[in-house]
């Protein structure tokens, strides 16, 4: 399937799997907006085309939540009501592959 216009899509968090996932993103022309709490850490990214959201609320607008986190049922589950709260799709998720293989062929 082919697509005339990227998908746009969001990283909060932008610690290593975070910083890989948004770099992926850019990489493969998909509008990337990004936040994180230390809005430092988004720097390199913005440089490379991203967009650095002010506020998580900010972030979120429009878009569908995809919680990629290795936590408990309990806490994907307060995550999933917290974003309806916000009127926001939610998804969740986990990534199963080092971080230096994230847009590659190597990824799972």
């Amino acid at each position: 399937m082919t697509h005339d216009h990227p998908t746009p899509v969001t990283v909060l968090g932008l610690g290593p799997m975070g910083r890989a996932l948004a770099g992926a993103f850019l990489a493969n022309g998909h509008p990337t907006t990004v936040w994180n709490r230390t809005a430092a850490r988004a720097e390199d990214l913005v440089a490379r085309g991203a967009i650095r959201a002010d506020t998580v609320a900010d972030a979120l607008k429009g878009r569908t939540l995809v919680n990629l986190t290795a936590d408990t049922p309990e806490r994907a589950r307060l995550m999933a009501a917290w974003a309806a709260e916000l009127g926001v799709d939610y998804l969740d998720g986990a990534i199963m592959t080092p971080t230096p293989t994230i847009g590659g062929p190597a990824a799972l």
